[in-house]
């Protein structure tokens, strides 16, 4: 299938569900589900390239808040479709980590460790920051700028080439760079300001 056909597809798809088409859900989630997987891959290899988290196991759960949302129905596009995705897959990550530090209590103690426990402590160690500290800044970026707190979840979160963003967002690939690489400086700023 062309990538036009298939950006044809998606939106058909995506109409479908709009007018009350409830079988057009699973058929949605089978055409995208190997692109799901890229982004959920490409996202997990930043944390680390062994653990036993699969990528399938985070795009089910992103599958089933976006399928199963009442605002999938005002979604018209495939890049829109991906976008939420992104947002899915960092809320996931960052819900689970509210969680298990909620719990305060260490791993030894009874408390069950699971796969998303080794996922996150390898992602933040590789990028030396906590998933709700880096949520945090990410929430004062967005009140500063909504364009680059997008551009930095649909890239970093999402996996999304800077290209498809600029695309995506109706901007030039220039102004993607730019905003990418303040962005990137302005969080660094401010989850490390000594």
């Amino acid at each position: 299938m062309s990538l036009a056909a298939d950006k044809e597809s998606v939106t058909q798809l995506l109409n479908r569900i709009s007018a009350g088409d409830t079988g057009a859900r699973d058929v949605l989630f089978q055409s995208v589900y190997s692109e799901l997987r890229y982004m959920a891959a490409a996202l997990m290899r930043k944390a680390r390239r062994n653990h036993t988290l699969l990528p399938t196991d985070l795009v089910h759960e992103a599958a089933m808040r976006i399928l199963h949302a009442d605002s999938l129905t005002s979604l018209n596009n495939r890049r829109t479709l991906f976008a939420v995705a992104a947002h899915s897959m960092r809320s996931i990550l960052v819900d689970y980590a509210r969680q298990r530090a909620a719990l305060k209590r260490p791993t030894g103690s009874g408390r069950q460790r699971t796969p998303m426990d080794e996922v996150l402590e390898h992602f933040e160690a590789s990028e030396r920051c906590s998933v709700v500290a880096l949520e945090d800044a990410l929430v004062d970026l967005r009140e500063q700028s909504q364009r680059h707190h997008e551009i930095v979840v649909l890239h970093f979160f999402g996996g999304m080439k800077f290209t498809d963003i600029a695309e995506h967002l109706s901007i030039s690939l220039s102004t993607v760079e730019k905003s990418w690489r303040f962005a990137r400086c302005w969080l660094v700023d401010h989850m490390h300001p000594d």
